[in-house]
């Protein structure tokens, strides 16, 4: 249960953490021609949740999570909370609030699009 791959311009990495109940996700943003030995533009992490909508989350709606992800630094700024994980806090993202779909089993869905089952 390991996601080290790019998606876009963004180097994305996932794998469980060692506590067992969250899993560790970081999105870096790379200039274009920027080598990768150098710091990256933008290294956000967060936590997710370690249950199946978490997972679910984590690696079926991965490129969602990416955007999302890679807008947080814009968003809480805003929210005048710019340096909030800059002080070792750590951002945890429960799914218990996502959209609905997230939440229902496949098998489920799919006697609501009235797919076949598999």
């Amino acid at each position: 249960m390991e996601l080290d791959k790019w998606i876009g311009p963004y180097k994305v990495r996932a794998f469980l953490w060692t506590d067992g109940k969250l899993i560790y996700f970081n999105v870096c943003y790379y200039a274009p021609g920027q080598s990768l030995e150098k710091p990256p533009m933008l290294d956000q992490t967060v936590y997710i949740t370690n249950d199946k909508a978490g997972q679910r989350l984590v690696f079926e709606f991965t490129h969602t999570l990416v955007s999302y992800v890679a807008e947080l630094p814009a968003r809480m700024a805003q929210k005048g909370l710019a340096d909030f994980v800059g002080k070792g806090n750590k951002l945890v993202i429960s799914v218990k609030s996502g959209p609905p779909s997230l939440l229902i089993r496949p098998e489920i869905q799919r006697r609501h699009r009235n797919e076949p089952e598999r």
